[in-house]
């Protein structure tokens, strides 16, 4: 954990993913502090995520509208619809932030195989 740059927040979560991940964003030899509050939206929308999971743990994927016109239909809740566009978000700051899996080009080039690929 980098202790130069304590979690901003005390959400069990948000400090967990912030400890994770503050070395790797800090060491980058293009760090500059303006990472840091993409991080901490990144925490955010992780600890985001979480409720939603446990929301729709409760309530499920989807629920039996009342009807209308075309009477009673199944539809998918909204908290499902929010957790695919938090997961969706969760991707876009990891790629900003540069914390994605990627091919490992010097593995590749030794003849071995890289286990992701």
């Amino acid at each position: 954990m980098e202790t130069k740059f304590k979690s901003p927040k005390v959400n069990p979560t948000f400090t967990a993913k912030w400890n994770s991940l503050i070395g790797m964003v800090t060491n980058r030899p293009n760090f500059k502090r303006g990472h840091l509050y993409q991080l901490e939206i990144l925490c955010d929308l992780y600890v985001e995520y979480e409720k939603l999971q446990d929301l729709v743990e409760i309530k499920g994927y989807s629920f039996i509208s009342d009807g209308g016109r075309n009477g009673p239909q199944e539809k998918i809740s909204v908290e499902v619809t929010q957790l695919n566009r938090c997961r969706a978000d969760i991707l876009a700051y990891s790629k900003h932030l540069g914390l994605l899996l990627v091919k490992d080009s010097d593995i590749e080039s030794e003849g071995t195989k890289d286990e992701w690929t």
